[in-house]
């Protein structure tokens, strides 16, 4: 990533020293800028005004909420019995290593048994809302605290009033009191703090929980229970669901999860499991009701990979396949490790449908893929079945650890044995992520094993699953083809483990969005902009200027401006319909989701009036957010405002709920938040819609102080080493100052700008480069910037082709799009184009975070969304 993040550097350095050499007029670029700043503050004050008022109520809200909910814990709290799902129910497993008998194995093609699937209530999980927070001061009297994070520090500061002792007689009355206690103090900067540990490695909600536990047992080292206290506290307060329990005065923290875990203590309510976390007991006294604004399930599912510190560590693997040897070498993260050996043993999807580390990924793409991009899909998967059948010693768990272990994909690579569900995790991950071919698990009593839907005819033992044929492929039957099962299972009916895949799903994205580029569509958000229906069908939106042609659908937008195009493509990549939604002003979808009644919700913004279907949206200042509602026909069911209002700042968070006839039943604003992502809209249980954006991070709505199309004169020189001087002396870091000048400036600007130009600064300013990096060199020749007026910046390239910087790919007619926030932060949201990786496999690059204080720069891509962190003064101007 290092020569990627050089490339960025020198790119957008390039692009200002020529912005800087456009025409100068007669009046002062400072007289300019005042006036330009004039004419913004006058729109700030008016809004922060507004503000101020939402500010009040939300406190009040507050205040009322934490009042309530007082009152409500001290009630006599009731006692519940818990029980304990003490293990996966499973048969004994194979104890030797279950080895193929050619002469043994039945000719006859089997079709295998599946049980059919028993219908079991589900955790309908809430979406993911930004946190309500009230006002705190800035500064107020701390102390300060730091631990070791599976080999990270982390380190922060906390209100002095924080509850480090606890009364040693615990009553409902006691804890409403340390309740009212802790909602009166500064808590909010220690939670945004820990949320922004959780963004930087990559946490998921375990993680979140283990990194919070963590944090309190620092803050009450000599109380068990004000630690859980504090802990139960700052889990509400992040929008978790907790809940805390006692027994013989110790205080107890129960957490609902969407998944079952095993051997844990719990009580169910609602068809929620709520668990004992870190306490055996066969019953609690505790309460029923939840925290209201606290939504969050805690989800066990590791989607993303977890960015722990890096302790990289290397072991050897060998398998023979069709007579050659194959030496492989697999690097792993030890951090990682550490973090599973934490993990309570959950369902065995959660292994299955589990992010791999980064460096493990990167290693297994590295040394597999070239062993079989050139043969067939059944040939790739035959080496990829007898490399985990045969490179693997085995034993069981019980032989291993004398209790029951589900491996991460990850741990194989570690641990001296693995047994048949941990290979079966490692072999549907290596089909799914290098070969993007859907996999389910098979569930037998005492074994484990994988089938494959292939595309092409495989002969073997099959399962048919939901009228697809899975070809049977057990990664523990040692040396055994594609589709043999094990004599003993031939009979036997198993369950069936249905699997994410990632990978397949961003590639039937992919090939629905060539399309709609062909078309004349356009990305609005790098956010959820498709999605598919059980059968198939692809719904889509985005935005469009000028024509577009969606198969016999020809749409015009209005005087040249950016309009809306919604479209249906049905699982042959045939248009079903589609049709724009569009005004005078700037109008961009963002997002769309599916309901459980075969509807679809379309979200976007718009700057002036427009018209939707025979509705017409009116717009009050500066713009609006719309949701609308459709059948999967494309029939308009209804069309609603969010009524955006009171935004002191373009990155302020705004959430407008729904009923399910359309009616705006709730509308928040919510302070800027670098962490918080779930934009877009999202369905509850019962149908209510919730829609959040930012005009930044989101719309196509974002209000600038400064626009440097319209400018008069300054001196590029000066320009540039002012507003570098200016940031540093806002603690900006020195080696990343002017890369932020960079762009402060290309955000702010309508320019276009040659490749050549680039090559010319760099010979005027770098001159040594040219010969240092000649290849890179001469692809910043064949590439140009061009910025337009709705903030998307646009790269082309000469003759329309691909152009390679070493890790990165640039397509032609690849976008992005800068969003900064009050930090002084910035990220890079990649909206179409641009890839990372190496001459084989290629992912998609999501967004570029740059970071003011520590010079780090962030990138994220691939559709788990892998991160790798660069710091630009030591790993790249060094």
């Amino acid at each position: 990533m290092k020569t990627s993040s050089k490339l960025l550097y020198i790119l957008l350095f390039g692009f200002i020293l020529q912005l800087f050499s456009t025409k100068v007029y007669s009046q002062t670029y400072e007289e300019w800028l005042k006036q330009q700043k004039k004419e913004f503050a006058d729109y700030k004050q008016k809004e922060k005004e507004n503000f101020a008022k939402f500010v009040k109520e939300r406190d009040e809200y507050i205040q009322k909420l934490d009042k309530e909910y007082s009152d409500y814990l001290k009630q006599e709290w009731k006692k519940f019995d818990l029980f304990v799902n003490k293990k996966p129910p499973a048969k004994p497993k194979p104890v030797g290593k279950p080895v193929y008998k050619p002469e043994q194995a039945a000719k006859v093609v089997n079709t295998i048994k599946v049980e059919k699937p028993v219908a079991k209530p589900t955790v309908k999980v809430p979406p993911k809302l930004p946190i309500v927070q009230k006002s705190e001061a800035e500064k107020f009297p701390t102390r300060h605290k730091q631990f070791r994070f599976y080999g990270k520090n982390v380190a922060f500061d906390y209100d002095q009033k924080f509850l480090n002792t606890f009364p040693s007689k615990i009553s409902e009355q006691v804890i409403s009191e340390n309740w009212d206690k802790m909602a009166k103090i500064n808590y909010n900067h220690l939670i945004n703090k820990m949320l922004e540990y959780k963004s930087d490695m990559n946490l998921n909600d375990w993680g979140y929980y283990l990194l919070i536990k963590k944090a309190a047992k620092q803050i009450a080292p000599g109380s068990k229970n004000a630690a859980t206290f504090v802990e139960w506290f700052l889990l509400i307060k992040s929008n978790y669901k907790a809940r805390l329990a006692y027994k013989n005065n110790s205080l107890y923290l129960l957490l609902p999860s969407v998944n079952n875990i095993y051997g844990v203590s719990f009580f169910t309510f609602n068809n929620v499991k709520f668990y004992l976390i870190d306490a055996k007991q066969k019953d609690v006294f505790t309460y029923k009701k939840d925290f209201p604004e606290a939504n969050v399930i805690m989800d066990l599912d590791i989607s993303s990979p977890i960015n722990t510190a890096e302790n990289i560590k290397e072991k050897s693997f060998n398998f023979n396949y069709e007579g050659q040897d194959y030496p492989i070498k697999i690097k792993y993260n030890q951090n990682s490790i550490d973090f599973y050996k934490d993990y309570p043993l959950s369902d065995i999807k959660v292994y299955f449908d589990a992010a791999v580390s980064t460096v493990t990924k990167e290693t297994l793409a590295e040394q597999l893929l070239p062993l079989i991009k050139d043969k067939s899909e059944t040939e790739a998967v035959s080496l990829l079945l007898n490399f985990v059948q045969t490179a693997f010693a085995y034993k069981t768990d019980q032989q291993q650890f004398g209790k029951e272990k589900f491996y991460f994909p990850d741990e194989l690579f570690y641990y001296p044995y693995s047994d048949c569900e941990d290979r079966s995790v490692l072999f549907s991950y290596l089909v799914r992520q290098l070969l993007d071919i859907d996999v389910i698990g098979l569930n037998y009593p005492g074994h484990m094993s994988t089938a494959v839907k292939f595309s092409e005819n495989v002969e073997g033992d099959y399962v048919n699953y939901k009228g697809q044929k899975y070809i049977i492929c057990d990664a523990t039957y040692v040396n055994a083809p594609i589709g043999r099962v094990m004599p003993q299972f031939k009979d036997v009916a198993a369950k069936v483990v249905e699997l994410n895949n990632h990978q397949n799903l961003a590639e039937k994205k992919r090939k629905i969005w060539d399309l709609v580029y062909k078309a004349g569509g356009n990305h609005g958000s790098n956010g959820q902009d498709i999605v598919f229906d059980k059968e198939g069908n692809a719904y889509v939106t985005g935005y469009f200027k000028g024509e577009a042609t969606f198969g016999k659908h020809n749409l015009k937008s209005t005087n040249n401006t950016n309009d809306i195009f919604i479209a249906k493509y049905n699982k042959n990549g045939e248009v079903e319909y589609a049709y724009k939604v569009g005004g005078q002003g700037n109008d961009i979808a963002y997002g769309i989701e599916l309901d459980d009644n075969n509807c679809y919700y379309v979200t976007g913004s718009f700057n002036k009036d427009i018209k939707f279907g025979s509705h017409l949206l009116k717009v009050k200042s500066f713009g609006d957010v719309f949701l609308a509602k459709l059948s999967a026909k494309g029939g308009l069911k209804w069309v609603s405002q969010a009524g955006i209002e009171a935004l002191d700042s373009i990155n302020n968070i705004f959430m407008a709920s729904f009923n399910p006839d359309g009616k705006r039943i709730s509308y928040k604003v919510y302070n800027e938040s670098e962490t918080f992502n779930n934009y877009g809209v999202s369905i509850d249980s019962s149908g209510i819609a919730y829609l959040t954006g930012s005009l930044t991070a989101t719309t196509g709505l974002s209000v600038s102080n400064v626009s440097f199309n319209d400018y008069t004169a300054f001196n590029p020189i000066t320009t540039l080493k002012t507003e570098n001087d200016k940031l540093i002396s806002q603690q900006y870091n020195k080696s990343i100052a002017g890369l932020f000048a960079v762009i402060h400036l290309i955000n702010n600007s309508g320019i276009s700008l040659p490749g050549k130009m680039a090559q010319n600064a760099l010979d005027k300013y770098n001159p040594s480069f040219k010969k240092a990096s000649p290849n890179i060199y001469d692809n910043i020749g064949r590439v140009q910037f061009l910025k337009n007026s709705q903030g998307v910046v646009t790269i082309r390239t000469d003759n329309s082709k691909a152009v390679y910087f070493d890790a990165v790919k640039i397509s032609n007619n690849s976008k992005f799009k800068v969003s900064s926030y009050n930090s002084g932060n910035a990220v890079i949201n990649i909206l179409s184009g641009i890839s990372v990786g190496k001459a084989i496999i290629w992912y998609d690059l999501n967004f570029i975070k740059l970071l003011k204080d520590t010079g780090d720069i962030v990138f994220d891509y691939d559709s788990d969304h892998t991160q790798k962190k660069v710091n630009l003064g030591r790993d790249i101007l060094d």
